[in-house]
């Protein structure tokens, strides 16, 4: 159990069994605790659509993406769950979906030629991804984003991630809330100075 709670405190995706690549359903156990990983999308429809009611996000979760999130969609349960995936229903539509391509287009041809006018052969896969996304969602949900600080949000959701692994592994362990970890006060700071931005932006777009 040690080594599988200091993988996750390094990186939670590393400590996934490595079978969920390959398998569409895995069994493990985790401190003491029955884990099932679901691979298969007709398995993941029939637990996360058919089943909803019947299951939780569970407290790691929470834990983790709560404070960021809220009770939003990935960390919601029940009824309030449905009511929210229902509401965003209609933005996902392929027609929709289609309408978004040519700015995720874009967002991954500005990310080549940023990739080419570094001029070195080491590239941080994760962040440059996660700058990708980010541009994306400027680009498609907040009408191009005037006024944000990008670089600043980015730095923000980088600290408030980066000590996720924490979370996670103080979760399985049922550890209270207000144990020091490593990057705590760090990534509360991350996720205000992410916010910020974005609140400000929202309070100013025409209409609000």
């Amino acid at each position: 159990m040690v080594r599988a709670l200091t993988a996750i405190v390094r990186n939670p995706l590393d400590a996934l069994p490595p079978e969920i690549y390959r398998e569409p359903i895995v069994v493990s156990r985790l401190a003491g605790t029955p884990r099932i990983y679901l691979a298969d999308p007709v398995l993941i429809h029939e637990a996360l659509v058919k089943n909803a009611d019947a299951l939780d996000k569970g407290e790691e979760v929470r834990r983790a993406l709560g404070p960021a999130l809220g009770k939003g969609l990935l960390t919601a349960d029940g009824a309030h769950w449905k009511w929210q995936r229902q509401s965003v229903a209609h933005a996902f539509r392929h027609e929709n979906l289609l309408s978004l391509q040519p700015a995720m287009i874009a967002a991954a041809e500005d990310t080549g030629q940023r990739w080419r006018a570094q001029g070195t052969t080491t590239i941080d896969i994760g962040h440059e991804m996660m700058r990708t996304t980010f541009d994306i969602i400027v680009e498609t949900m907040m009408s191009g984003g005037a006024g944000i600080d990008v670089d600043r949000v980015e730095r923000g959701i980088t600290d408030y991630l980066e000590p996720s692994g924490w979370t996670f592994a103080l979760g399985i362990l049922g550890a209270p809330d207000w144990i020091p970890y490593p990057g705590r006060r760090k990534a509360s700071g991350g996720r205000v100075s992410a916010l910020q931005p974005v609140r400000r932006h929202r309070r100013s777009a025409p209409g609000r």
